[in-house]
This record gives C-alpha cells, sequence and structure tokens, in this order.
C-alpha cells in the first residue's frame, strides 16, 4: 500500500518537520493493523534528536479510541527526547473527544498546519528563524568566549598580567564557553550548532589546561634563598665573648721625639733625633774610668825623662 492510499500519512516538512496526516479511513482499520503503523510512524520519530512532529487532524470529523491511542504514543515518544508536538484540528467532535480524554491541554492546538508548523519552530519567518538565530548567536558566543579563555591562559602562563586577573579571564570565558555551547547545540541546527560544539570543546580544553598548568605552579616549591657571606663582626663574633688571650700585647711607650732644624740657602733642613734613655750598670762604668786612667802618662815620668 502506497503513501497516498494509506490510512494515515506521514511526510517531512520544511526544516526536518514531521508531519502526520491520519485519514478518516483510520477508524475503519483493525486494532493489530494501527499497531503497525504507529511503530512504523515512531521509528521515524526516534530517529531524530529532538524530534518536532505536527499531527494534522483537518481531515477527521470524528475520531475513535484507536487513533488516540496513536496519537499518544507518538506523542510519548516526542517528549521522551525532548522534542516537540503540535495538533492542527478544526473540527469541534474531535476537539471534544481531546478535551474529555484531557490532552487538549497537554499539546499545542492550532486550526492551521502551517500555524502547527510555525509554532513548534519549522515555518519560514516565525518562531523557527527566531530559534536558528539565537542558536547561531549562541554558538558566536561560545566561540567569543572560548578565545578569551585562550587569551587568559597564555596571560597566566606568560606572566603578561597579574595572575588573579588572568585566572577571572580563563574561568569566566571557558565556563560561559561551555554555557553557551551547550544552548547553541540544544536549540541550533546545522552550522550553529557545529560551531557550538565547537566554542564549548575549546573552553573545556582551555579549562582543563588551566587547572593543570595552576596545579604544576603550587606543586613546585620556591627557588631556594640566597646565603649572604658572613661579615667581619659574625666572624670575630660579640666584644663580650673575647678572651684575653684574644687581645693583642700593647706597645711600649716611647719618649717624645725632639725635633731640630738648622737654615741652609736653599731652605730649612730639620734632624730628628730620638733618645732612649737606658741604664748601664755601674760595674760597666767604673771600668771605663779605669781604663782612662792607665792610659794617661804620670807627670813624674815625663819629667824623668827630661
Amino acid at each position: 500500500m502506497s503513501t497516498a492510499q494509506s490510512p494515515c500519512r506521514f511526510e517531512e516538512a520544511e526544516r526536518g518537520v514531521l508531519v502526520v496526516s491520519p485519514r478518516p479511513e483510520l477508524n475503519d482499520v483493525q486494532w493489530a493493523d494501527i499497531e503497525q503503523i504507529g511503530d512504523g510512524i515512531l521509528q521515524r520519530v526516534q530517529s531524530q534528536q529532538r524530534p518536532r512532529v505536527v499531527i494534522d487532524l483537518l481531515e477527521l470529523n470524528y475520531m475513535g479510541s484507536a487513533m488516540v491511542a496513536l496519537i499518544v504514543r507518538v506523542w510519548k515518544s516526542v517528549d521522551e527526547r525532548s522534542g516537540k508536538m503540535a495538533v492542527a484540528n478544526r473540527s469541534d467532535l474531535v476537539g471534544e473527544v481531546l478535551e474529555l480524554a484531557g490532552l487538549s491541554k497537554k499539546w499545542m492546538m492550532v486550526e492551521s498546519r502551517e500555524e502547527a508548523i510555525s509554532a513548534i519552530g519549522g515555518g519560514i519567518g516565525s518562531g523557527s528563524d527566531q530559534s536558528v538565530g539565537g542558536g547561531m548567536l549562541m554558538a558566536v558566543g561560545a566561540i567569543v568566549c572560548a578565545i578569551v579563555a585562550c587569551i587568559g591562559l597564555v596571560a597566566m602562563m606568560e606572566d603578561m598580567m597579574a595572575k588573579g586577573p588572568a585566572v577571572a579571564m580563563l574561568c569566566l570565558g571557558g565556563l560561559a564557553g561551555i554555557a553557551f555551547g551547550g544552548l547553541s547545540v540544544a536549540g541550533g541546527s546545522g552550522i550553529g550548532r557545529i560551531l557550538g560544539i565547537l566554542g564549548g570543546a575549546g573552553s573545556v580544553i582551555m579549562l582543563v589546561v588551566g587547572v593543570v598548568a595552576l596545579a604544576s605552579q603550587v606543586d613546585t616549591p620556591p627557588p631556594p634563598p640566597e646565603q649572604e657571606s658572613p661579615s667581619l663582626d659574625e666572624d670575630l663574633g660579640p666584644a663580650d665573648e673575647l678572651t684575653p688571650s684574644d687581645v693583642p700585647p700593647a706597645l711600649p711607650d716611647f719618649p717624645p721625639v725632639e725635633s731640630a732644624g738648622t737654615e741652609s740657602g736653599s731652605g730649612v733642613v730639620s734632624e730628628e733625633t730620638i733618645s732612649v734613655e737606658t741604664e748601664e750598670p755601674a760595674e760597666e762604668s767604673t771600668t771605663a774610668e779605669e781604663n782612662n786612667t792607665e792610659s794617661e802618662p804620670t807627670p813624674s815620668a815625663e819629667s824623668s825623662v827630661e
């Protein structure tokens, strides 16, 4: 059975939106066949990371319990994958069935297929563009924050600025880059999602490298202080510790120096003599006098010769 002849059409609209359109013939299909149709729809829904599904009920005037069960299965699968689902309906009877089942308050109900696609972010010029644009902005923010974190890391490792501001740039840029990257991946698509992944990954790398660098700086012991050469006072020690043997002997007291000067034609010539008085023994002086007396001739001897 082709898709056009199937009691439930399944197609993919713009921007990856999946559109499920049950037809009135589905109310006459056996329960087992409805289960089989539901399995095929669920496979397509689960193939997307965050599916966006539109249930188009515009062709229905009545809705049986089997069809309600099919739509509930699709809704649960979308909800498990954090996707979005909207229901387009104009029939009052179908709306009453959904209201009695308590589903009208849980689902996004609109009156046209285009409104349903726009409501879940699939229409051109609608909230989809805002979502894509927001995802791109988040991706750019992630890239910028990763660059800021890189600058902070380089400044910290190369001592280009004080360590405090550099670490602050690294931490704030890295954490903000991770946050923006996650939001970009969650709400963006295409290039925006890729840029968000790159920005978030770069921020994580900068943070890890920064933490490792800080840990290595903390573990490295500081260089030992330079030892100063001991001074003379430190070698000798305090004065009160000197012993008498350490004091050098005093020099003898010499008598005052007498100076005498004579004038000459060219100037004054001074002569200095140092006289040291010493006491000679009395015996030596007496011996000298006796020697002088013996050497002189006596007067009597001279007269006899004459």
